[in-house]
């Protein structure tokens, strides 16, 4: 169930796959070789977006881009940096030394700060390549 991209109309893209394993809310996904979804975790596939609710496995999932809202893998203090790249189980981390072994991807900017791994955050989804050397 691949495509139907659409604008919301308030602020994002959205669209419609179908999840190849079970998908929380918030969670960055990536597009696999099926054309499915799958969680996230940046050392070998590019995101394409955030999961907007659960989905199960065979289930739809819809993804979003833009302003959304993404589950934190950690503490984040948007005053030391508010570039992300996705961490553990498809979560936002701040993009530090760990940036080297994501290939280079930042995934979006923090809008908010998050006092803990798995706060569900305010964030700007805009996934390309940055050059920065974070290390």
């Amino acid at each position: 169930m691949a495509g139907n991209i659409r604008p919301s109309g308030d602020g994002y893209l959205v669209g419609t796959f179908t999840a190849d394993e079970a998908i929380s809310r918030g969670q960055f996904v990536y597009l696999s070789d099926d054309g499915e979804v799958s969680v996230a975790d940046l050392t070998a596939h590019p995101v394409i977006g955030v999961a907007l609710e659960d989905a199960a496995s065979g289930a739809a999932c819809t993804v979003v881009r833009g302003y959304c809202f993404a589950l934190a893998g950690e503490a984040i203090d948007i005053r030391t940096s508010s570039e992300l790249i996705v961490g553990a189980d498809g979560r936002a981390e701040v993009a530090d030394a760990d940036f080297a072994t994501t290939a280079g991807f930042v995934v979006g900017q923090a809008l908010s700060d998050a006092a803990a791994d798995g706060d569900l955050i305010p964030i700007y989804c805009q996934p390309f390549t940055s050059t920065n050397d974070y290390s």
